[in-house]
């Protein structure tokens, strides 16, 4: 739960970095409210009985109806995902999105193609995916990458790539720098993300077996 709290607390701070409190964005974006149903239920479903988790599927499934966004349990998805416009936005069970993503409304991660073409997209981090973009079938969305609006996209596009029309065509290397703005460092923000870091790195310490490379007196 510690893992899934601190991503959440990145995914928060995407919406400070936008502008505005905490506070404010968990009252009145319903893109977060997704997010943190995601969090929360992916992270029981992976620590907790499964007859615990059962009450959580009607909180999914009310959310899903009210924000229109679909963040399956199954996906992998890294923190700081920002859900700035929610409504018609799908992502795939088995679909991998980095660290620090947009996902704009209307916009589709899906299973697609054929034959050994026929897969779920990865993205990278800092991946935007502008209103109504699709993505399908089995590709790599490199870091850093833009995908425009309306855009189909279909083959890999590199780090950094612009991808634009249908089906979509690289249109630059300019990438998603104008689009995304990354979660804080730890120590540009408040105490509750402070104390939850540091209650991470206890916990990576006592389960690891190896010291952390620079720790004084590892031998």
């Amino acid at each position: 739960m510690l893992d899934a709290l601190a991503d959440f607390l990145d995914d928060v701070d995407r919406y400070r970095t936008a502008g505005g409190s905490a506070l404010r964005a968990l009252a009145t974006e319903p893109g977060l409210w997704a997010v943190a149903t995601y969090r929360l239920a992916r992270a029981a479903r992976r620590e907790l009985p499964r007859w615990a988790t059962l009450p959580l599927r009607p909180l999914e499934l009310a959310v899903q109806l009210v924000t229109g966004v679909t963040l399956p349990t199954d996906a992998e998805i890294g923190p700081g995902l920002y859900v700035g416009h929610f409504g018609g936005i799908v992502v795939h069970p088995e679909a991998r999105l980095g660290r620090d993503c947009n996902l704009s409304h209307g916009s589709t991660i899906g299973i697609g193609g054929r034959g050994a073409r026929r897969g779920v997209p990865t993205l990278g981090d800092r991946v935007y995916l502008g209103p109504h973009a699709v993505v399908f079938g089995k590709v790599r969305v490199g870091d850093d990458a833009a995908i425009g609006a309306n855009a189909a996209v279909t083959r890999d596009v590199p780090d950094g790539g612009v991808a634009v029309g249908a089906p979509a065509r690289l249109a630059g290397l300019r990438g998603s720098g104008d689009y995304v703005k990354p979660a804080r460092a730890i120590a540009e923000r408040g105490l509750l993300d402070r104390v939850v870091a540091a209650l991470r790195l206890r916990d990576y310490r006592e389960a690891s077996p190896l010291r952390l490379v620079g720790e004084v007196g590892a031998t």
